[in-house]
């Protein structure tokens, strides 16, 4: 009888050990209770999060590498303004990218010099246009037009603006 108190203490007192997934949990009986064994689990449970967080951002950090490439291929064949929207798509998808940061930079100095080569004004109606202010944009153009008659990039623009703006309104 002696003997098989003995080795229900021993049963009772020797660690147990359990598997969760792939990872090794030690379980105690000690007087803390289960209070050990939910931390345990709790830090289990970071180290499964913790470990999903690093495979996203991983998988972030990639796709903004290939959307950099794709941004370069459209710089090398004069396509900047196709270019800035894939930098900017890399940077939502990695904003730490140096490459990507570099890259927009680049193709912005590109366009803006490109826009300049065109007029004054002309780059004024594009900045206003990527803010979204159409009204500004347009004043703007008027005034290229105004300044230089034959500029025709002008007013290629300023008939789209315009032929978005009735197709707008038309919808509405």
């Amino acid at each position: 009888m002696r003997s098989g108190i003995i080795i229900l203490m021993l049963f009772f007192t020797i660690p147990a050990v359990s598997w969760a997934a792939d990872h090794y949990i030690e379980i105690r009986t000690t007087p803390r209770g289960i209070a050990d064994e939910v931390i345990k689990i709790e830090e289990h449970k970071q180290r499964r999060i913790d470990a999903e967080r690093e495979r996203i951002r991983a998988e972030k950090a990639e796709e903004a590498e290939k959307l950099v490439r794709v941004a370069q291929t459209y710089i090398e064949n004069g396509e900047t303004e196709t270019a800035v929207e894939y930098y900017e798509k890399a940077l939502h998808a990695d904003e730490t990218n140096v490459d990507a940061h570099a890259g927009m930079m680049k193709a912005e100095k590109i366009r803006d010099e490109k826009e300049m080569e065109i007029g004054m004004h002309y780059h004024r109606a594009m900045v206003f246009l990527r803010k979204g202010l159409r009204q500004s944009a347009e004043d703007a153009l008027v005034d290229e037009i105004n300044a230089n008659p034959d500029n025709q990039a002008a007013r290629d623009k300023l008939k789209e603006i315009e032929g978005a703006n009735i197709n707008s309104q038309s919808i509405n």
